[in-house]
């Protein structure tokens, strides 16, 4: 039982990790054009 939610956890952070770079990189294309107008 231990060993599935041990599974669990690291199927959620590599999901997490995955989600958090597709964010970071859609957020640089988008603030690369509308960077300086939003400042």
């Amino acid at each position: 039982m231990t060993i599935g939610i041990i599974n669990m956890a690291m199927n959620i952070q590599l999901v997490y990790i995955k989600y958090c770079i597709l964010i970071k990189k859609n957020k640089n294309v988008e603030s690369k054009p509308t960077g300086s107008s939003n400042k």
